[in-house]
Formats: C-alpha cells, structure tokens, sequence
C-alpha cells in the first residue's frame, strides 16, 4: 500500500513538472544593437514597429520585462513599457519616450566633475519618460521613491524623496553627464518625506549633516541649485561636526529652503514661518 502511495506521489508530482514546463511563459529579445550598448530582453508580448528613419516604436510587456540603454546610463525592469527607442548616430539606440507600468525599478548612473559618480534609483507604480535634445522629464502620476547618491573626493551626498506624485526635469540621460545636479527642476505634491544625508571632507575630518523634511510640497531650482519644501514643515536635523560631540534639533515651519553647492553638498538653509514669504531670513 504504502508502494502504490509512493507511486502515486511520484507520478502526481512528475505531472506537475511536465505541466509547469509546459506552460512556462517564452521569453523574447526584442531589440538587441549587437553590440552590449542597448537591449530590451525577457518579452513575453510585444508589438513593435521600425520606423524608416530606424526607431523603434514597441508595446511590450514581460514579469518583468528588462532593458538597459549604456549611452543613457540606463537599466530599467518593468511589467510593461509602451515607448520608443530611437536610433543613434553610433548606430545603438536610446529610450526616446516611454511609459511603464508595474513594479518600475530603473538605475540612473553618470559621471561628473572632480571624479564624481551619480546614481540615481527609482521605485514606483507607474512612470512616463519624455528626453528631448537637453533634458528628460520624468513624470510620477502615483507614488514613488527616488534616491539619488553623488560621491566625489570631497563628498559624499545621499537624496532621497518618497511621495505621492511629482515630476522632475533632469538633465538628458547621458553615462558621461558632466554634471552633479540631482535634477534641473521639480515640481513634488505631498505630503511627502525627504532626506539628505551629506558627509563632506574637510581639512580636519569629515562632517556628517542629517537632514530630514516632511512637507506638503517641494520644488527645485537647478539653476540656483536651491530645493524649497512648503506647508507644515517639520525638520529634524543631525550633525556630527569634524571635532566635538554631534548635536542636533528639530524645527515646526512653514518653509524651508536647501541649498547646493557644485559638488552636490547642502550649503546652507534658509527657514521661515508665519507669513515670511522666503525672500529674506537667515542663512547656516
């Protein structure tokens, strides 16, 4: 008895395998330069079309799907992606538009000056990307994580936002950007969280600055290099100074303003309350 049980088991459990094997879901590349500069992999369904001037326009979809764009510094996986990759001089292609929907997890990564490398990392839902010949938008219309870290000889800078929705202007999508900018401009809804962890050398050591931002909205200028966050602020702040014991504090506003230097590191802030409009105040 226990044989013909074993039997049975066995038999119901090769079944199993031979059914999973059958229905496990093909996998498609559906654009490949042949060269290691661009690819879409990991297709289960695709419509494509290859334009005469050599875009590709696709509507893919995958669990997940994959891809990654060297020129751009891109790799991205989603559950589907409706876009268009645009041939290149060098003959690879870039992602020219798309939308993707589903468990969107992209990598940005650049170079800069001084030696400073730039990742960028996003989590969310949903996400539309639109590059035009200086800049790419990104736009958030659900939730979303995105972190962006800069390390260079002298700096090391951690930004990190989580909100409901927002869009961000960045500078084009280029592995050799030339630039430490986080973003070019912002425009966030809230409420929404912000950190900026910033560790700078300085002649006698290192100095550690922990700032964390709830707000209920935030904008940036990437020209002034300044981040301003609005509506019921509350920031608490950490700092671990070069010599001496860290301190810190935590603050109830209604604004407050952050502002960059060229190498990415927060320079000063700016606060206000009760009607201050941001124009005026003091500096750190």
């Amino acid at each position: 008895m226990r044989v013909k049980r074993t039997l049975l088991i066995a038999a119901v459990g090769c079944g199993c395998v031979c059914f999973g094997l059958q229905t496990a879901q093909k996998k498609y590349v559906i654009l490949d330069d042949k060269k290691g500069g661009f690819k879409i992999y990991d297709v289960e369904s695709v419509m494509g079309t290859f334009e005469p001037d050599g875009d590709y326009g696709f509507d893919a979809s995958g669990s997940p799907m994959r891809g990654f764009s060297k020129d751009q510094g891109l790799v991205f996986s989603t559950r589907a992606m409706n876009g268009v990759a645009a041939r290149t001089e060098d003959g690879s292609f870039r992602i020219k538009n798309a939308k993707a929907t589903g468990n969107v997890i992209i990598e940005v990564t650049s170079t800069g000056t001084d030696e400073a490398t730039t990742k960028s990392h996003v989590e969310t839902g949903t996400l539309t990307l639109a590059e035009s010949e200086t800049d790419s938008t990104v736009t958030f219309p659900a939730a979303f994580t995105f972190t962006n870290h800069v390390v260079s000889t002298t700096v090391d800078r951690l930004l990190d936002v989580n909100a409901p929705s927002g869009v961000f202007v960045l500078p084009r999508l280029n592995q050799n950007s030339g630039s430490s900018n986080p973003f070019k401009s912002a425009n966030v809804r809230g409420p929404l969280n912000v950190t900026i962890d910033t560790k700078t050398k300085l002649a006698d050591g290192t100095k550690r600055e922990v700032i964390k931002v709830k707000a209920d909205r935030m904008t940036y200028d990437g020209t002034a290099r300044v981040m301003r966050l609005d509506g019921n602020v509350v920031v608490d702040v950490d700092i671990t100074p070069t010599q001496g014991k860290p301190y810190g504090y935590v603050s109830n506003l209604d604004w407050i303003e952050i502002a960059f230097d060229e190498d990415s590191a927060v320079k000063g802030t700016k606060t206000g309350a009760g009607g201050s409009s941001g124009k005026g105040g003091g500096g750190k």
